[in-house]
């Protein structure tokens, strides 16, 4: 809540926002920050050890360049 408010504007069209932070939807980003490509990573907790995985979810503004620099 504190942080996103003063990125506001400091993110750029085509910049590609990329977000692990737990519990915060992606529309809060979106919204809060007056922007659309935004793409949220869920990582487990055994991808600390190397046997997890990340699942991950993107804002219909992300490119599928976009989508493949995330993959």
């Amino acid at each position: 809540p504190k942080v996103l408010p003063t990125l506001r504007g400091a993110i750029k069209p085509p910049d590609l926002v990329l977000s692990i932070i737990a519990g915060i939807p992606i529309a809060t980003f979106r919204d809060t920050l007056a922007h659309a490509t935004i793409v949220r990573a869920m990582p487990n907790t055994p991808a600390q050890i190397a046997a997890g995985m990340t699942v991950w979810t993107a804002t219909e503004s992300v490119s599928e360049a976009q989508r493949a620099s995330v993959q």
